[in-house]
C-alpha cells in the first residue's frame, strides 16, 4: 500500500473511531514522514520513521509553520529568517556535523527520528513515541538467535517485496 494512502486511512477512519493517530503510527513499517493539516480540529499533526530515513525539517512562529524535506524550501519562503546560529555553527567545525534538532538556521528544525509532533492554536508538542533500547531482554544461545532470525527473515523479505519496489538488494 503507498504510504500516502496509508495515511489517509489511518486518519480519516481509523483516528476518529478508536486509536488516536499517534498510535496509529507506532503500527507504521518503514520509512516515513508526513504532515497533515486537520481541518475539524485546526492542528497540524507530524510523524517520522523510527530511524529518520526520511527527513523532516520545520520552521513555527506565531503566525506560520514552515515544513519541508531540506531546509532550502523552508528558506525558500520569504517570512522565514535567514540568519546563522553561532552554536550550531560551533558544532558543526567541531563534530562536521549539527546534531538535531538543531539546524545551522535560527528557527528551523530537525524533526527527530521515532517522535510526533502536534501543533494547535500556537502550541507545538513533540513526543517520542520510539526509541531504540540495546537491554538485553533474553539469554538466548547463538543456535537459539540463528533460529530466531532464520524463522523472522522471511517476514523481513516479504515486507520488502511487498513495498512499491520490485527488487531488493542486501
Amino acid at each position: 500500500m503507498e504510504t500516502s494512502l496509508l495515511v489517509w486511512v489511518c486518519f480519516s477512519k481509523v483516528s476518529v473511531r478508536c486509536i488516536p493517530l499517534q498510535g496509529a503510527v507506532t503500527r507504521f513499517r518503514g520509512m516515513f514522514a508526513f504532515v497533515l493539516w486537520d481541518r475539524r480540529e485546526e492542528r497540524v499533526f507530524a510523524a517520522r520513521d523510527r530511524l529518520g530515513i526520511k527527513p523532516l525539517h520545520y520552521y513555527t512562529d506565531d503566525k506560520r509553520f514552515v515544513f519541508g524535506s531540506e531546509i532550502k524550501a523552508i528558506l525558500a519562503c520569504p517570512e522565514v529568517p535567514k540568519s546563522l546560529r553561532a552554536d550550531a555553527a560551533f558544532d558543526y567545525f567541531h563534530f562536521m556535523y549539527v546534531p538535531g534538532p538543531k539546524t545551522i538556521f535560527k528557527g528551523i528544525h530537525k524533526f527527530r527520528p521515532g517522535h510526533i509532533l502536534a501543533l494547535k492554536k500556537g502550541s507545538l508538542v513533540e513526543k517520542e513515541y520510539w526509541d531504540i533500547s540495546f537491554a538485553e531482554t533474553q539469554q538466548l544461545s547463538e543456535a537459539q538467535w540463528c533460529r530466531r532470525i532464520i524463522t523472522n527473515l522471511p517476514n523481513s523479505w516479504t515486507c520488502a517485496w511487498s513495498a512499491t519496489c520490485r527488487w531488493a538488494l542486501f
